[in-house]
């Protein structure tokens, strides 16, 4: 398929010879289109294009006849733009709309979207993405200011489609009060998107739940905790301001950050349990092998491993957590004890410390032997 649309292409424009890749990705558009060929309406060949047309102005016109039954409106074509898989969620929204489907129809399509949000959507901007019209349609149906609607369609909110109860309710909370500044909606949202894409509904849920007042006061202190971190951990910031969309972005990358582990296999665990106490006591030594881990670790320990992290991405050192996991007739209790540095590159344990830097305990020292042992690790 893609062979002949690529033929035809050749033949019928001068879009692959006149137009460079980094102007308009032709091929990668075209091999979408052929991964949809069962819903092709009319076979290539028989495409006649006008002459002088632009690049966008010539996929749109390859669309109508590969595709188009019924009028869709003109934003939903940036659907064959869109990275990822070749099957892809706005594709297969194009393709039912121009076969003469109902927007509300379409698998994925969020239930919370009013039909008055979808009908306003269909009225969107070409310039939008489907995504930025959806969003643009629900603010106009909740008589949204223009200048809210600005910062709603610049946050990450836009392209989750996954978590519309809690953005619908969001919306909602800020559009019914009286004194709000649309400036802030990117710091809700984006500070919202953590605990969602960690998959922490519940999180995300109890946040925003909180009045707006507080919701605020909360997405500023988590924003400013980041950027803190981020500025103690040697990051140089250009313009360290929260309310920039660039920084939030950049403070959830390196929030979300990970990298592989070092060592491949199960925990390291040994059993210390006191029958006499019923306590039950298991000692653990984890790998941390994210940003969030690391800053964990440092917060507990009182010690500087959080800014490991660049040694730990770049494969050049690994960190480990020496932990106490007690039940004591059902109450878990877990207790850190020693952070442990490897040199991946060596295969050695160059670092050992406790609380504030203390020195490994002489007690410490079988569980630490073992593990290293176990994992073929000088010390």
């Amino acid at each position: 398929m893609i062979r002949r649309l690529v033929g035809v292409m050749l033949a019928r424009s001068r879009l692959m010879t006149d137009t460079h890749p980094s102007e308009f990705p032709l091929v990668p558009v075209l091999v979408r289109i052929a991964a949809y060929s069962s819903n092709w309406i009319r076979q290539p060949e028989a495409w006649n294009p006008i002459e002088g047309l632009s690049a966008k102005e010539t996929l749109s016109s390859l669309l109508d006849h590969l595709f188009v039954r019924w009028p869709v409106p003109g934003f939903f074509k940036s659907a064959w733009l869109e990275k990822g898989d070749l099957k892809y969620l706005e594709r297969d929204w194009f393709c039912h709309l121009a076969s003469g489907g109902s927007l509300r129809d379409v698998a994925g399509m969020p239930p919370s979207l009013s039909a008055r949000a979808l009908h306003l959507a269909m009225q969107a901007p070409e310039g939008y993405s489907i995504r930025q019209a959806l969003r643009w349609g629900q603010v106009k149906s909740l008589q949204g200011s223009d200048q809210l609607l600005s910062h709603v369609l610049s946050s990450r909110m836009v392209r989750d489609l996954s978590n519309d109860a809690i953005w619908s309710r969001l919306l909602e909370k800020v559009i019914r009060a009286r004194r709000f500044d649309p400036k802030c909606f990117g710091l809700i949202a984006d500070a919202l998107s953590d605990p969602l894409g960690k998959g922490n509904f519940p999180r995300a849920q109890s946040l925003v739940s909180l009045p707006l007042p507080e919701l605020i006061r909360n997405s500023r202190a988590f924003w400013r905790r980041l950027l803190e971190l981020g500025i103690e951990n040697g990051i140089h910031f250009r313009k360290p301001d929260i309310d920039s969309p660039h920084i939030r972005a950049e403070l959830l990358k390196l929030n979300s950050s990970a990298w592989l582990p070092f060592i491949n296999g199960p925990t390291f665990e040994r059993d210390y349990s006191n029958s006499e106490r019923h306590q039950k006591l298991v000692a653990k030594i984890q790998e941390l092998t994210d940003y969030q881990s690391l800053i964990a670790e440092g917060m507990h320990m009182r010690h500087c491993v959080s800014s490991y992290w660049r040694k730990c991405r770049a494969g050049k050192s690994a960190v480990f957590s020496l932990q106490i996991h007690a039940d004591c007739q059902g109450e878990v209790t877990v207790d850190r004890l020693l952070t442990l540095e490897v040199d991946c590159a060596r295969r050695r344990v160059i670092q050992v410390r406790g609380p504030r830097n203390r020195w490994i305990h002489d007690r410490q020292i079988p569980a630490v032997r073992e593990w290293a042992d176990q994992n073929r690790l000088a010390l």
